[in-house]
């Protein structure tokens, strides 16, 4: 499992916002982790 700060959150534009993303290498089997991040009126 992959544990994170914070899951749901909106920003305003011009707001910033950081994410922490944390994880067990073992748990990863050899390979790279991955992050896809989305969003609506993202340009």
């Amino acid at each position: 499992p992959m544990f994170y700060s914070d899951n749901y959150f909106a920003l305003l534009p011009g707001e910033k916002k950081e994410v922490s993303f944390h994880w067990k290498d073992e748990d990863t089997r050899g390979n790279a982790p991955k992050v896809v991040v989305s969003g609506y009126n993202v340009e």
